[in-house]
């Protein structure tokens, strides 16, 4: 398959569903008609044909549905960017208070919880997707997730020493911001509505999921011991 020309692309998929479109990835995949770099670029030209409205989708569901638990953590995480982004900001005018210094450490803390989120998505939710045969849009968020981890154990790492590396954790708090807006907006709006009209034994995910356990900041509804304090 040669480069990926955006205009043609976009004018291809835009009446697509989620789940069509995940299709065509993996039909990709299977041909030997990507690889999985390209891939990553087709998914992020499938992100700006698709525009589906995530509050709706969550509102739909019940509290303690696995999706709008997911998309609740979802919302958590964001605002830890948000917050992350101001304490990027800092770093590059040198202005780092010590209070910036203990919000990036916590941060960083809970970036690292967050990996709890990434162990239901692979455990309780992707098999049940690819037995459907939903493989494509897995397989690219496993590659996020194999890809942010360590990076964000760095940042905590890192963050507990900030003087001394104060430009390396600049360029993964920037990386990580960018990359995990990516990753939520390719989940909320293309793995999940995928998940909701192929699965039906949500009450199994459910199980399988508070077996499993939550994050620290998971609402209220759905945290247990198993998921932290």
């Amino acid at each position: 398959m040669g480069d990926i020309n955006q205009k043609e692309m976009l004018e291809e998929i835009k009446d697509a569903s989620p789940l069509e479109i995940s299709r065509a990835e993996q039909k990709l995949l299977q041909e030997d008609e990507i690889d999985e770099d390209k891939l990553r670029d087709f998914c992020s030209i499938h992100l700006k044909a698709v525009e589906e409205e995530v509050e709706e989708m969550k509102d739909r569901l019940e509290k303690g549905h696995p999706i709008h638990t997911l998309i609740s953590e979802h919302e958590e995480i964001t605002e830890m960017l948000d917050e992350l982004d101001d304490v990027i900001d800092s770093l590059k005018d040198g202005e780092l208070t010590a209070k910036k210094k203990d919000k990036l450490n916590h941060i960083a803390e809970h970036l690292v919880e967050s990996e709890n989120h990434h162990e239901r998505e692979e455990e309780a939710l992707f098999p049940r997707m690819e037995k459907k045969g939903i493989t494509g849009p897995t397989r690219i968020m496993k590659m996020d997730h194999e890809d942010m981890w360590p990076k964000k154990k760095k940042l905590l790492e890192l963050s507990e020493e900030l003087e001394k590396n104060e430009e390396e954790i600049l360029e993964l708090a920037e990386y990580l911001s960018f990359n995990l807006r990516d990753h939520i907006f390719k989940e909320n709006n293309i793995l999940y509505p995928s998940a909701l009209d192929e699965l039906e034994n949500w009450d199994e995910i459910r199980e399988d999921a508070d077996e499993i356990g939550y994050c620290c900041f998971t609402p209220g509804e759905k945290r247990t011991e198993k998921g932290g304090s």
